[in-house]
């Protein structure tokens, strides 16, 4: 395995041009993405498979219950993608039946996720109203995310005017031609 990755850090060294490197790298990724979900499908379901194994074993009435209903919330979770105990379960579930196709789990599982819904003291799903922090709240990560985009856009454009192959000698590669403009204004 270090022989591979000598031989893997000789070639990136000898060959100046590591895009074509990288974007291989990723082609295969992608390519390869169906094995790299299933295995990691089969890691986060080893969970249910221990809990269906102990399902087959001797256990007590009250701790197969607890196992049972634990099982039933993981499927529920995988099927939904809501992890809710039974009684909320039971509630989302009847939610959906009454409002005959007008309401998905996919609809629920985002307002479940923001912190949205929720049950009353009667125990009847409720959702909650947007207030003034979530308005601020949603502005300001929009605002972060825009910076970022335009940022990395930047260095994009930068790497790319520049042909800059490394992107940590962006810097030095801005420095210079700066250092460069400066130094034709002058002679001017």
């Amino acid at each position: 395995m270090t022989d591979i990755l000598k031989e893997i850090l000789n070639i990136l060294k000898e060959n100046e041009n590591i895009r074509s490197i990288i974007s291989a790298l990723l082609l295969i990724f992608v390519f390869r993405l169906k094995d790299i979900y299933e295995f990691v499908d089969c890691l986060l379901n080893r969970k249910v498979t221990r809990l269906e194994n102990l399902l087959k074993g001797d256990l007590d009435r009250e701790t197969r219950e607890a196992v049972q209903e634990e099982l039933y919330s993981k499927y529920f979770q995988q099927t939904t993608g809501i992890k809710a105990e039974k009684h909320l379960r039971e509630k989302i579930t009847k939610l959906v039946e009454s409002a005959n196709g007008r309401i998905t789990y996919s609809d629920i599982n985002h307002v479940f996720k923001h912190d949205f819904l929720f049950c009353d003291h009667n125990g009847e799903l409720r959702i909650r109203k947007i207030n003034r922090q979530d308005r601020i709240s949603y502005r300001f990560w929009r605002i972060i995310s825009l910076s970022f985009w335009v940022l990395g856009l930047l260095l994009i454009l930068l790497t790319i005017l520049f042909k800059i192959d490394d992107p940590s000698k962006i810097k030095i590669g801005i420095l210079l031609t700066f250092s460069q403009a400066e130094i034709r204004m002058s002679s001017v």
